[in-house]
């Protein structure tokens, strides 16, 4: 590049750094960085468990030396791909590591930080935007998630972005194709990424645009679905049927409707897994247990009632959950007995206060809130969780995590106005000072 080239650049960069709105956002993302490179070496989950994280590093170092998206040697259907191919790529770069892999998702979890400072910016300015991002920042879930390999902090990212990409720009055919292709890749990396089109027809539904909105939410799920076709095309020539993204939907299923479900992760026992048949044992895996979940659901109505409490409860559970679940399972202790105690109360407590506040802020303020077009889409979206944790799958403290964000922008205004307000309330003297 020319020097001639660079001169605007560097201009730009200049004009920047004098906006105190730019140095707060990037003080914010470099401090959320640092933050989680050092949770990452002090505290990170480096040995893979025999779990989601197993299966990551598995595919992602085939798909880094060239082998295709294989697990055991064979092509695979049972898990969506978004993740294991970011993850590849960056073992194909970098080298096959944990390490690595939990670097990847500190720049991933920054990334988010600084979406949230965005999209916050503005729709509510300054003050708020800080609060929202600084909560993302320091949010225990947000890094306990982030020190293991999973795909929770890519699909974060790509929720806050999705948002965040609806509010900022114009609507054009080129939005379309943007969000529809963002959607497309969230849906590749977890199921949930389908129902992010309903994100713009709440943002859109309004008095004299519901039609557009309609419309627009559309146009958005039809590229989402093109962006999705090739992965679903590989699929059936891999197994011969039709697999849109992945079969570990159908255990998902199974595990909120069976005879065994207490609203939380349950797994198939091997008894009942000896029943699949079929030439390829993921597809007759998946077939049988979405049969039998359907069969205790449809024999068993009043205990499905009775679960969906327990699904919400094991969905609302504390983030400290996470520390026994994946950072101190079997064969790695990430964190100390000690500290992981002191880690998981803050966690406890940062968690459920912010589930607390974001139904008191839906609760004061709910009309002021629907007036904004981003926070329409992002109540739905929250307000999906409901019945598609609390009756569709089950409950996981997994499945909140990603939406910790959206609640920080639910509360992030209460704040943001509590703030501005503290000169009130404060002594003439420290108002001089």
């Amino acid at each position: 590049m020319s020097a001639v080239a660079r001169a605007p650049a560097r201009l730009a960069l200049r004009r920047a750094w004098a906006s105190d709105d730019f140095r707060w956002g990037a003080g914010i993302v470099v401090g959320a960085l640092i933050l989680r490179i050092a949770f990452v070496l002090l505290f990170g989950r480096t040995k893979v468990g025999f779990n989601d994280t197993f299966f990551y590093q598995l595919v992602a170092d085939s798909l880094a030396h060239g082998h295709g998206f294989t697990f055991g040697g064979h092509q695979t259907v049972h898990w969506p791909p978004g993740y294991g191919f970011l993850l590849g790529g960056v073992y194909a770069v970098f080298g096959t590591s944990m390490v690595n892999a939990l670097l990847l998702n500190a720049v991933l979890g920054s990334a988010t930080v600084g979406t949230v400072y965005l999209v916050a910016l503005r729709v509510f300015g300054r003050t708020t935007a800080i609060a929202a991002a600084l909560g993302v920042a320091v949010m225990p879930g947000q890094l306990i998630i982030g020190n293991v390999a999973l795909s929770e902090t890519l699909y974060t990212l790509m929720l806050v972005g999705f948002i965040a990409l609806a509010t900022l720009l114009e609507w054009r055919p080129r939005t379309v194709v943007l969000l529809g292709v963002l959607a497309g890749l969230a849906a590749l990396t977890r199921g949930e990424g389908f129902l992010f089109p309903v994100i713009v027809l709440a943002m859109w539904w309004w008095r004299g645009l519901r039609r557009q909105a309609i419309l627009r939410a559309l146009a958005v799920a039809a590229v989402m679905l093109v962006t999705v076709a090739p992965w679903t095309i590989r699929n059936a020539v891999v197994v011969h049927a039709f697999v849109p993204v992945a079969t570990n939907a159908s255990d998902t299923l199974w595990s909120g409707h069976n005879s065994s479900a207490q609203g939380g992760p349950v797994y198939a026992p091997h008894t009942l897994l000896l029943k699949a048949r079929g030439a390829n044992f993921e597809l007759a895996e998946a077939n049988l247990l979405r049969r039998e979940a359907l069969k205790f659901a449809v024999h068993h109505p009043l205990r499905e009632l009775k679960l969906i409490p327990l699904k919400l409860a094991a969905l609302s559970r504390g983030d400290s959950f996470l520390i026994d679940t994946w950072l101190n399972t079997r064969g790695q202790h990430a964190i100390e007995p000690g500290t992981a105690t002191v880690v998981g109360v803050i966690a406890d407590l940062a968690s459920e206060a912010l589930m607390v506040a974001t139904i008191l802020a839906v609760v004061l303020f709910r009309r002021s809130l629907w007036r904004i077009p981003m926070m329409r889409g992002v109540l739905v979206f929250l307000a999906l969780a409901i019945p598609l944790y609390g009756f569709v799958y089950y409950g996981n403290v997994r499945y909140h995590v990603p939406l910790e964000p959206l609640m920080l922008l639910v509360i992030a205004p209460a704040l943001g106005a509590a703030w501005a307000a503290r000169e009130r309330f404060l002594p003439k003297s420290e108002q001089a000072a």
